[in-house]
Order: structure tokens, then sequence, then C-alpha cells
């Protein structure tokens, strides 16, 4: 038999235990752009509200790489974390997670989670051959037991995998993600799903295409037992994941699929193509058959009252989110989007910064705060600390930047020198001015957005 990753828990919830926000989820549209699909909107959930368009910061294993939760919530302003259901069905596991007080608690954060199903570590982890570009894909991570590929099976019943850790079975089925997610107790659950390469044949496409579907519904279904967390007593929401590759007929013919069922939004999954051109064309395709704004009435718990608002599908892009990229595919309309390509590029030298002959007084603006006199966004370049030319640079990062690293004055100097002598400092120095530029440019953004420049 396989191994046992985790078992049936129990968990009293405690009903007077006092939540901060109202135990629901909805997704309210604040403004479409005269120019463009782009808009303004917030995501209601129980622990707290998202501004969109939004980055999502990946926090695979609970956690970004060299920051804390608690850091990460105050100093950069991540709204969203993503989280991964397989890595953390095998560490720490389901139990722990659940004696814990659920996922926020274990994690110490108090902000919207969403977690994936694990279907997107395990499928684009594993080894493929005659592999040919793709903007979205494999890491090329290596395995610790270098056991190879992660798949064992894939079968109507779920796909049985090997752990990253020691290699051991298990069957991670639609239920079983569901059910951990469930546990868990975070705001946004992804369905079980299979990711295939750019490259596959069409009639294997076509297998999975219709395999895929029918585990999303069946993930859907165990989610409607009960939409609340068995273990938190809050509220839940299921996105389902829209696949097809880049096939228009099939893409079409997804969404068809999932829309009739009662999922609470929608994610762009599979395949998005070899470069920014194929991945804005197939976005532009799938974008408007995912979204229908309407009128609607709701009763908003937290104030007790009802009132009228413009509500649709919140849509997340999934793994997509290089500056380059984002900055063409917001204006098609996307809503959230998860990538580690902030935290990565930090990790490897590279930090974010407006070009230097960006004017004084745009970033005077970015800096105090007050981004409501912008009309565009100003260019974006990575300075690659690793290289020699900054070992003699005693300017900060970026002089509009507030984060920590700038607002201490931590100099280009300093963290060559950090990057070079290997300090995990430099990790944490490098990650927490990335991540919070990425949300500075998001609010940029949404500014830009609401006063119909996008």
């Amino acid at each position: 038999m396989f191994k046992k990753i985790f078992t049936r828990w129990t968990h009293k919830y405690d009903a007077k235990t006092p939540t901060q926000h109202a135990n629901q989820f909805y997704f309210e549209i604040i403004h479409q752009s005269k120019k463009s699909k782009a808009r303004v909107g917030v995501i209601h959930t129980p622990h707290g509200t998202i501004d969109t368009p939004s980055f999502v910061s990946v926090g695979t294993n609970g956690s970004l790489k060299a920051l804390d939760n608690a850091f990460i919530e105050k100093e950069p302003g991540s709204r969203l974390m993503f989280c991964n259901t397989y890595h953390l069905l095998i560490h720490p596991k389901v139990d722990t997670v659940v004696k814990a007080g659920g996922l926020h608690k274990y994690i110490n954060r108090s902000s919207p989670i969403i977690t994936d199903s694990g279907g997107f570590q395990i499928f684009s982890l594993q080894t493929h051959t005659n592999k040919v570009k793709e903007l979205k894909g494999a890491s090329g991570k290596k395995f610790e037991n270098n056991s190879g590929n992660l798949i064992v099976k894939i079968n109507e019943d779920g796909a049985i995998v090997r752990s990253y850790r020691d290699g051991s079975k298990f069957l991670l089925s639609p239920e079983s993600t569901i059910q951990a997610q469930k546990a868990f107790g975070s705001d946004i659950m992804i369905p079980l799903d299979e990711l295939l390469p750019i490259n596959v044949s069409h009639s294997r496409l076509l297998e999975s295409f219709d395999r895929t579907h029918r585990w999303e519904v069946r993930s859907l279904n165990e989610h409607l037992k009960n939409k609340n967390s068995p273990t938190t007593g809050l509220h839940q929401a299921m996105y389902c994941v829209v696949h097809g590759g880049m096939d228009r007929e099939l893409r079409s013919r997804s969404i068809d699929l999932l829309l009739k069922e009662p999922f609470d939004g929608v994610s762009i999954g599979g395949s998005l193509g070899s470069d920014r051109s194929e991945l804005v064309d197939i976005l532009s395709y799938i974008m408007p058959r995912v979204s229908s704004p309407m009128l609607k009435t709701i009763h908003d718990l937290s104030t007790n009252k009802r009132r009228n608002i413009l509500c649709d599908y919140p849509n997340h892009v999934l793994g997509m989110g290089d500056l380059d990229s984002v900055l063409g595919f917001l204006q098609l309309g996307v809503d959230t989007f998860d990538s580690a390509y902030p935290t990565r590029l930090a990790r490897h030298g590279s930090l974010l910064a407006f070009q230097e002959d960006t004017p004084s007084h745009v970033l005077e603006s970015i800096k105090t705060g007050d981004v409501s006199k912008l009309t565009y966004m100003p260019k974006i370049i990575q300075k690659k600390v690793h290289q020699n030319v900054y070992s003699q640079n005693y300017s900060t990062i970026d002089t509009s930047c507030g984060c920590y690293a700038c607002r201490e004055s931590y100099s280009l100097s300093y963290l060559h020198h950090l990057y070079k002598m290997h300090e995990p400092t430099f990790s944490t120095l490098s990650t927490m001015h990335n991540l919070y530029f990425m949300n500075k440019v998001m609010e940029i953004k949404r500014h830009l957005i609401m006063n119909n420049y996008v």
C-alpha cells in the first residue's frame, strides 16, 4: 500500500471564536477602465480583503524564502499568499497544521491564503523529453533523493506520486487534495489538475483535458459537502482551472464546462505559450469568456446591511508573474497572478528599480506614497548587484523605494559584498525590496486603471 500521508482528522471548532472579517467570499468590481479591459476590484474573504489587480507571493512550504510571515504582511503589504498542498502534505503533514488551529495560525499569518492542489508542482517538476521553450513550466529543481519523476502513475483515481523528500509513494486524488485544503483552512482552494508541457500530442492533450475536468468536478463536490473549513469553521472558496493549452476550441469548451458548475472564481492554468506574444494572444481569447459582470444585491455581513455591487468571478493566472508579462496582460482584465519571480530574482542578485532617469517629481510621488498624480508607469529595470560595477556604488537600490533595505540606506556596494560572500542577510534584504517593489507597482497600476490611463 502507498504511504499514508494524512489521516482523517477531527478538530472541534469553537463557534464563539471571534473573527475580524465577515465570514463570506465575493468579488466586487470597483472600476472598469474606459481604455481597456483592465479593472480594479476587491476580493472579500473571511481573512480580509485583497485589492485587485494584485501580485500573489509564493510561499510553497508556508514561507517565503528568507522572510518571516509577520514581516511580509506588515512591510511589503502582500495581501494574498500562495501555499502548496503537495509540499505541506509531506511536511509538516495535515494533522500538525490542524492541531495548530489551521494554516493561518500555524504560519503566523492573518491575511488571506490560497492553496494549490499540488498538481502544478508535481507535473511541472517531472522530467519531460523533447522539451521546447515554454514561458511557464519546469524550474529544473533537483529532487533531494534523486528519484527522477515525481509521477508514478496517472489514472482516473488521481496521481500516484513520490514524496520529494524520501521517494515514498502516495495517491493524490481530487478528494484527498480538497480534504487537505479544507483542513488547512485556506481562503481559496484550487482543484487537482494536470499540467502538460506545450509540445504534447493532441491526443494526449485531449485525454488529459477530459480527465482533468472530471477531477475538477469531483473536487468541487467534495468541497460542497461543507463550504466551511472543519478546522476553522470559516467559509472557503474554490476556483476552477481553465485548461486546453494553446487550443482555442478546447479553451472554450473548458470554460463552458466549468462555468456551469458553482465555482467561486476562475483560474487560468495549463500551458500559456512559449513567449509573451503567445501568452497575451491566448489570454486575449480567454479573458472575455470568463468575465460576466452583473449587478447583485448582497448582504454584507461586516455591516449587516444589504447593498448593491457590480460583481463577477475573480480570475487568477497561475504561475505567471514576471513584470514584462504582467504589464502586458493586466490590461486584459486579470485580477490576480502568482509567481516566484521577484523572490527568485532577489536571491540571484537582481533587484527591481525604476530607471534612474525617471523625472524626479515622479520618483518623489512614489516615495511619499502619493501616486495620484502619476499618468504612466515608469520604466522598470533590474540592478544586477552581483556584477562588479556595483562594488563601489554607495547609492540605495531605488531612491523612490520605501522598503526596509532602502529606508535604512543599505548601499548597493554593501549588497554586492553580501552577495559575493554568500551571506544569508543578502537574501533577506533583497527579497524585502523586490516584494515591496512588486506591490508598489501593483498600487501604481491600480491607480492608472482607476483613472483610465491603462
